[in-house]
């Protein structure tokens, strides 16, 4: 099974192949480990943390997906809500069930899930290296050195990924990242594959795999719209059944969800209603007029006159629906804003610079700073194959920096999966340059007559 992964093009050793991805498990799981070790399993939880555990909590008590006010007893006053998808907590709630409700357990099999996330992006990039070394005057039937090159950038991303300082601060929190970025890996290996096959059956399970990414962060809506009118744009708008087929394999994998929410608040919510307070709260005077709140997110019920005017609404679903009208409202009367607030957004997002002080700007410099001006030479240079891996990750940058300009990502925790799949892309720009560096170089000590001669046996 783990040669099909790899078509049995790479003639890889089953055997070996595996040691392999269990030793780039253990890699992950050691370096996960060890930070866990020094920093030790907090039992306490921040803001978004409570509201993941809470519900989970809720699900593994039999009160369905549900949440209570913080410090307020969950079986004395549970709420059923829709404000975040529900997947993260439905997993937790299976560690609560078997476990108890010991927070440290949720974090430790956050641990376990998350570090999937090495071998993962070794399927990833060398599934990548195929289809780049197939555009280098190699065969398909790759040669030993394109399979050495292969391995190489894949071995490599696949260590990255294990150490990434941002993607280990957040492994070991009780949030969606660390089911998310395994799952968001699995899927663009699948929907990649799919993609090169064209057919009605393809699309359909590339929209089941966005829809179950969904169920975890809602990204999977807008990349499955890209991802349709991709594939219908690249057939001329001649072929419109394979898109059709996506987005019917979207809604029929959120059918489930769709459904609860409509029997639990008899209204249609395709997502979560967290999108209104976020886009209140990156769209509001309040962040405008204030050029220390610029690009920033303001909690709508810390406002003062916000907070009034939503009190009187304890529905969920009305309050959702008054913080977007709320915010329609500020836009449409200063429509000279809106313009300032997304670049305001995008700026932060796309910033090489963090908030956090010196040491943490110098981190996010050398990792995102790094893998974004790398991927933006390989593209200048043309150094990316035409692969349906390079769609995927222009279209997942086109859905960030829109998801970013409306609402908002929450900048580098928002920004993570982004800076995940960029790095075996970063990779591949890095080699062509250094392969491009040292022929140069060789060429000029030939040309010269300064290269080393060589040794007589």
């Amino acid at each position: 099974m783990v040669n099909r992964f790899f078509n049995n093009q790479d003639g890889a050793n089953t055997r070996q192949l595996r040691t392999l991805l269990i030793a780039l498990y253990l890699v992950g799981l050691v370096v996960r480990l060890a930070v866990v070790l020094s920093l030790g399993l907090s039992p306490t939880l921040d803001k978004d943390e409570f509201e993941y555990v809470n519900a989970a909590r809720s699900v593994s008590r039999g009160l369905g997906y549900a949440i209570a006010p913080q410090g307020t007893p969950l079986e004395s006053t549970p709420r059923r809500t829709a404000f975040r998808m529900p997947g993260p907590s439905l997993m937790m709630s299976v560690v609560s069930s078997l476990f108890g409700e010991d927070v440290r357990w949720l974090r430790l099999v956050a641990v376990l899930v998350n570090s999937l996330s090495v071998p993962l992006m070794y399927f990833l990039s060398r599934q990548i290296m195929t289809q780049q070394t197939a555009t280098e005057a190699v065969s398909l039937e790759l040669t030993d050195s394109a399979q050495s090159a292969g391995h190489k950038v894949a071995l490599i991303s696949a260590l990255v990924c294990a150490v990434y300082p941002l993607w280990i601060q957040h492994s070991i929190t009780c949030k969606s990242e660390p089911y998310f970025i395994p799952l968001l890996l699995i899927t663009h290996i699948v929907v990649a594959r799919q993609a090169r096959v064209r057919t009605s059956s393809a699309g359909l399970k590339t929209g089941l795999m966005w829809g179950m990414l969904s169920y975890v962060k809602p990204y999977g809506l807008p990349m499955t719209v890209l991802g349709a009118v991709q594939y219908w744009w690249s057939h001329r708008f001649r072929k419109l059944l394979p898109s059709l087929a996506m987005g019917l394999g979207f809604w029929l994998m959120l059918s489930p969800w769709i459904y609860r929410n409509y029997v639990v608040f008899d209204a249609f919510i395709p997502l979560a209603t967290e999108g209104s307070e976020t886009f209140l709260g990156t769209n509001n005077p309040y962040v405008f007029n204030n050029p220390d709140n610029h690009g920033m997110w303001l909690s709508p019920m810390e406002i003062e006159e916000y907070r009034l005017a939503l009190e009187p609404f304890p529905n969920e679903i009305d309050r959702a629906r008054e913080r977007k009208r709320i915010a329609m409202t500020d836009l449409k009367s200063h429509p000279e804003a809106v313009p300032w607030l997304a670049l305001w957004k995008l700026q932060k997002m796309y910033s090489f610079v963090s908030e956090s002080g010196f040491k943490a700007s110098v981190v996010v410099a050398c990792t995102w700073g790094v893998l974004f001006v790398l991927f933006l030479i390989g593209l200048l240079r043309r150094t990316f194959a035409f692969s349906a891996e390079l769609q995927l990750i222009l279209m997942w940058f086109a859905m960030q920096t829109i998801v970013t300009a409306v609402y908002s990502s929450g900048y580098s925790r928002g920004r993570l999966p982004l800076e995940i799949l960029l790095i075996p892309w970063g990779l591949i720009s890095a080699r062509s340059l250094w392969l491009k560096y040292s022929l140069t170089s060789t060429t000029f000590l030939k040309t010269t007559g300064f290269s080393r001669p060589k040794r007589e046996n």
